[in-house]
């Protein structure tokens, strides 16, 4: 005969049984429920779909050369795949390939990078889109750079129309991207704002719009007719490595210079060594405030790493004519920062 304490004691194993198979049941629920979630159609139009070339500054541009496609009831992706052309001088192929995949995931469309020179995101993987797409549309998601810094990043949809969105992403408390994305081809314009030594850099690149193909271009480079004998130089030079601090430096050197030549800050001047030589040409630098000159990009054609010196043409822009310098730049160390400690125009026709 079964006693009062044996009956409760089944009792109790048998609710904690039905208990176990009630939470499997709900946690299982809950999964199947997030995976199951269908991929938003609206999303997906924004996918890229054909091969493309994209151009950056200083000579920078990457071609896709492969598109692949993958569908299921909950998600789409497409990777992309191809080469990257610059003026960095890698040692394998690494160096001069990427890949990328567009994924919508139920209402998030995410975008992953890979390639160390693609002159993409600071970010490794990013939601870079999120429906419902309308202008004020905002959201938040954590990723991380390659370096495996973490961060916290504000998204928000700026413009909008019939196939094309523009999206913020404020990533730390300086620097933020910027994001074009059209139906059919992705990213069509990207921009990477970035704080170094109090002057602000920019960079990015843009889709090739004319869809020309690149032996085309070259065809079309080599029949021209040779009306602009800089230009020719100028492309036909070749640039040699140098450090992402030296780079870095003279970007934000030149693009400062527009500024400080307009009179708008003195954010320039925090990137010259204090009472140097180039302090002081900096100091007999007049004023233009009417001046639209702006920095195009640029070429190292000597280095003298140990001596710190650099020889550069730089090209600028102004009401649709480029202007090139031939510059010399010594440079510095100060607590353990790049600083430019004087300059020569050796050349500016």
């Amino acid at each position: 005969m079964m006693t009062l304490k044996y009956i409760k004691i089944k009792w109790s194993k048998l609710f904690y049984c039905v208990g176990l198979v009630v939470f499997s049941f709900f946690l299982a629920a809950c999964s199947s429920s997030k995976s199951s979630e269908p991929y938003n159609e609206d999303l997906a139009k924004y996918l890229p779909q054909t091969q493309e070339v994209y151009y950056g500054d200083n000579q920078y541009y990457h071609e896709v050369t492969n598109v692949e496609q993958s569908e299921s009831n909950h998600e789409y992706e497409v990777r992309l795949s191809g080469e990257i052309k610059n003026n960095y001088k890698g040692t394998n192929a690494d160096d001069f390939t990427f890949t990328q995949s567009y994924k919508v995931e139920g209402n998030e469309l995410w975008l992953t990078n890979t390639g160390q020179h693609l002159n993409d995101s600071l970010l490794v993987k990013a939601c870079i889109l999120k429906a419902p797409v309308e202008v004020g549309k905002t959201w938040s998601f954590k990723s991380q750079d390659l370096e495996g810094n973490k961060y916290t990043v504000d998204a928000e949809i700026i413009t909008l129309s019939d196939d094309e969105v523009t999206v913020s992403y404020q990533i730390g408390k300086e620097d933020y991207e910027v994001r074009t994305i059209k139906y059919g081809c992705g990213t069509t314009e990207f921009e990477k704002h970035y704080q170094y030594k109090g002057a602000e850099g920019i960079t990015g690149y843009h889709m090739d719009l004319n869809q020309t193909d690149m032996s085309e271009k070259e065809e079309i480079s080599q029949n021209a007719d040779p009306i602009d004998d800089m230009a020719r130089f100028y492309d036909d030079l070749d640039s040699v490595t140098v450090s992402d601090s030296v780079r870095k430096l003279v970007v934000a050197f030149n693009q400062e210079w527009t500024r400080y030549s307009k009179d708008e800050d003195n954010h320039l001047l925090d990137l010259i060594v204090d009472d140097s030589s180039a302090y002081e040409k900096m100091k007999q630098i007049e004023h233009n405030k009417d001046s639209d000159m702006e920095f195009v990009s640029f070429k190292v054609i000597n280095a003298q790493a140990v001596e710190k010196v650099y020889e550069i043409v730089e090209v600028y822009e102004s009401q649709g004519q480029k202007f090139y310098n031939h510059v010399k730049y010594t440079l510095k160390a100060v607590e353990g920062d790049l600083r430019v400690d004087d300059f020569e125009i050796i050349l500016n026709p």
